[in-house]
């Protein structure tokens, strides 16, 4: 008969590392690019009444 090789431990569970926070931008970036595009879109609508877009004839 053979003899069996007694099994070896089980090696302990994989525990991995707890995740990172996620970084929120800080709240005077949010508000710059808020009141960019606050202003981009001003700026498109006020272009749209100096220069109204041409509908091509159907």
């Amino acid at each position: 008969m053979h003899e069996v090789a007694p099994a070896p431990s089980a090696p302990p569970y994989y525990h991995p590392p707890a995740p990172q926070p996620k970084k929120v931008p800080e709240p005077s970036t949010t508000a710059a690019l808020g009141l960019f595009a606050l202003g981009v879109f001003g700026l498109k609508k006020k272009n749209e009444k100096i220069f109204p877009k041409i509908k091509p004839h159907s």
